[in-house]
């Protein structure tokens, strides 16, 4: 893959085949960084009860990308106290936060990435809990507030493109669930 450009990387996720911190261990032990790098999920890490900046440090030469989200911890509190399955735990406003308004701490987060990190940030949102241009407006703005210069300035060309979409227009409607029934129609 490597030749053609691609570099497959381990994105764990809650729920998903590699979740915990022991999991994650396991995969990069037993695969080697000429083979696999690491593009972590700070949220899902933080949920799986990870301390997330010490855990980016230690692998910090294999990181590729990360996903930059944020948690309210009373909602992963919550999901174990009343063994919530995924869907459930994930509900608006229950676990997923916007960057800035949970508790994770993703300035630490950041700090973790070597100085000269040069690999992918996603800014990531699952399940908003705010309205949705709210939502937009404030990852535009915490991203704005707390990434380091260097990637703003990387950035900036989409930001200022993407910006005035944030102050006007519509708000977007919501997706329509489409049922068995009438998918079968069409």
């Amino acid at each position: 893959m490597r030749s053609e450009g691609v570099t497959a990387a381990l994105h764990q996720h809650v729920g998903g085949w590699v979740e915990t911190k022991h999991e994650v261990r396991a995969v990069l032990g037993d695969i080697g960084p000429d083979l696999l790098a690491f593009g972590p999920d700070v949220e899902h890490l933080a949920w799986a009860g990870v301390n997330v900046p010490s855990f980016l440090r230690a692998y910090a030469d294999r990181i590729v990308a990360v996903h930059l989200k944020d948690l309210f911890t009373a909602g992963v509190t919550c999901a174990a106290t009343d063994e919530l399955d995924y869907r459930r735990a994930t509900r608006p406003g229950r676990i997923w936060a916007e960057p800035g308004r949970g508790q994770l701490d993703l300035a630490g987060c950041l700090a973790a990435l070597p100085d000269r990190f040069d690999g992918d940030l996603m800014i990531e949102v699952d399940v908003p809990a705010l309205r949705l241009r709210e939502s937009h407006q404030t990852a535009y703005d915490w991203a704005l507030a707390v990434l380091p210069e260097s990637v703003r300035r990387c950035a900036s060309p989409f930001l200022r493109r993407h910006a005035g979409q944030l102050d006007s227009g519509p708000q977007p409607q919501a997706r329509r669930t489409i049922t068995a029934p009438e998918r079968r129609s069409r």
